[in-house]
């Protein structure tokens, strides 16, 4: 009886091992993979001057989101600006959707949060309310072109307008980088 018992607890322990041995295997390589390309994106987005400059409300739960995940998530400068009490930033935050609106030809609702994304000094995106990680470093890997793409609520999903006009983004940089 002794014996059929250190044989079932041999075998258990056995199996115990092998299973083990397997499961590890299977793992390793996806975490792996997953590892070298989440660093091989940071290390991306680390090398970019990037700037994220926030129009919001600190009672607001979205611009508090979305300001602890790019501090969380990305080391790079985050300007926030209240609007809360601060007629000026009230102005420049009224100021950019008229420039919204002018450029997709219709009015544009007045969300918060409201992001300016510069990738090496250059206005790059304008992202209007909460997105998730996986969507800040999909934009943050791609370098500025001569336009911007400004993500907003549209229907229930993410709509985008591009900005060509090279007065309006240059208009839009100033009220964001607040040189003018």
């Amino acid at each position: 009886m002794k014996l059929k018992i250190l044989l079932l607890i041999s075998l258990l322990a056995l199996s115990l091992a092998a299973i083990s041995l397997l499961t590890s295997s299977y793992i390793t390589p996806s975490n792996t993979t997953y590892t070298q390309e989440y660093y091989k994106t940071q290390e991306n987005i680390l090398s970019k001057n990037i700037t994220f400059y926030i129009y919001g409300s600190i009672g607001c739960p979205a611009c508090k989101s979305v300001k602890e995940l790019l501090e969380e998530n990305f080391d790079k400068e985050i300007v926030f600006y209240e609007l809360s009490g601060n007629e000026e930033h009230v102005k420049n935050f009224h100021r950019i959707y008229e420039l919204l609106a002018q450029a997709k030809g219709t009015g544009q609702n007045l969300y918060i949060p409201l992001t300016g994304v510069f990738i090496n000094d250059r206005l790059a995106f304008i992202v209007i309310g909460f997105q998730p990680l996986d969507f800040w470093e999909k934009i943050l890997l791609s370098s500025p072109k001569d336009y911007i793409v400004v993500f907003h609520p549209e229907d229930g999903n993410t709509g985008t307008i591009v900005i060509a006009d090279s007065e309006i983004i240059h208009s839009l940089e100033k009220l964001f980088a607040k040189e003018g």
